[in-house]
């Protein structure tokens, strides 16, 4: 914590060294270098961070996110990116803008061992691309609930994603 000090009890306001301000620079700029649609720092633009910052939020909260793809991706399949899960929308290769729908009812393949059913939560597998009916321990990631009864052997299933919890 900063402290301005207080000289008649001796103690010494907060010194802070180049090597504090170069951090502080150094976070700054990556945060508005890595911002969607961004990516240039333009000298004597003093609202370069919270454009950043805005267009950040706005992708993180947007019905659809758009990402570099980190592997070739398949219209229609589920994938987590990071910490969001999504439905790709158009196929494309590794390295090529991606987007990906994060709310919606979409038909997902399923764990063709385990019965879902209708109204319950569940979650998905990245490793097996799957949709399972139990978080797996935590390896699996809550995306939304069932919206039709299928049996185990089903192999897809429709499922609204981006449903709260608590839902």
């Amino acid at each position: 914590m900063f402290s301005a000090g207080n000289p008649v009890a001796g103690i010494e306001g907060t010194v802070l060294g180049f090597d504090w301000f170069n951090a502080l620079q150094e976070e700054v700029a990556f945060t508005i270098e890595q911002a969607p649609a961004s990516g240039v720092l333009v000298k004597g633009t003093n609202t370069q961070l919270r454009t950043a910052i805005v267009a950040i939020i706005d992708n993180l909260t947007a019905r659809v996110f758009t990402f570099t793809a980190p592997e070739d991706l398949t219209a229609g399949e589920g994938f987590l990116f990071e910490d969001s899960f999504g439905v790709i929308r158009e196929t494309v290769l590794d390295t090529f803008t991606a987007n990906m729908e994060r709310t919606g009812t979409f038909t997902l393949e399923k764990n063709a061992t385990e019965p879902m059913t209708a109204g319950d939560r569940v979650y998905w597998n990245q490793a097996g691309r799957e949709v399972r009916n139990t978080a797996g321990g935590g390896s699996h990631v809550y995306i939304g609930t069932c919206r039709v009864s299928e049996l185990a052997a089903a192999t897809t299933v429709s499922v609204l994603v981006g449903q709260p919890q608590n839902v």
